[in-house]
């Protein structure tokens, strides 16, 4: 059976300390001759490549050695995703904020793992969050997480939510 650290049973117990050096998801850009680049998140180079072109030949009849021709994979900027890697709590398990999902979903992953999973919002705590996580203001998180923005203060949050919604932009 694995042997499981103290740091392990801390964030279990809800006290997030899970370390930076257990998050092993890096996002990757996956070119492809004649299509506009794929963002995938994996621990490496070779698995982004698989899961490139697992992707690519659902649509596509093509061998691996093919593949590997006409694709490139290399490290995408990690800089525009809001608390990319941050420690979160999923179920009440630790795991990592990998980024928004669409809809009410969040994609994670769990310590010393390789697979990124979706969960609802409502069942992650994300510490960055100020205010209570409500069916009312998911409509109001959606919007502003498409637009990449995290502003945790409600009434500039709801001032920018009511001008996208409704138009009125500055």
């Amino acid at each position: 059976m694995e042997q499981r650290s103290d740091e392990w049973f801390e964030a279990r117990r809800g006290r997030i300390t899970a370390s930076k050096i257990d998050f092993r998801v890096k996002r990757w850009e996956c070119n492809v001759n004649g299509h506009a680049p794929v963002y995938i998140f994996a621990a490496s180079r070779g698995k982004a490549f698989a899961e490139c072109w697992r992707r690519y030949t659902s649509a596509y009849d093509c061998t691996f050695k093919r593949f590997i021709q006409i694709a490139r994979v290399g490290r995408a900027s990690e800089h525009h995703l809001p608390h990319f890697g941050d420690p979160i709590t999923v179920g009440g398990e630790p795991a990592f904020y990998v980024g928004y999902a669409g809809g009410n979903s969040i994609h994670f992953a769990r310590p010393g793992s390789d697979d990124v999973s979706l969960t609802h919002e409502l069942d992650a705590v994300l510490p960055w969050e100020t205010t209570e996580t409500t069916d009312a203001n998911l409509s109001e998180r959606r919007c502003l997480a498409q637009k990449g923005q995290n502003i945790t203060d409600k009434t500039k949050r709801k001032a920018l939510f009511q001008g996208v919604v409704h138009g009125n932009r500055e």
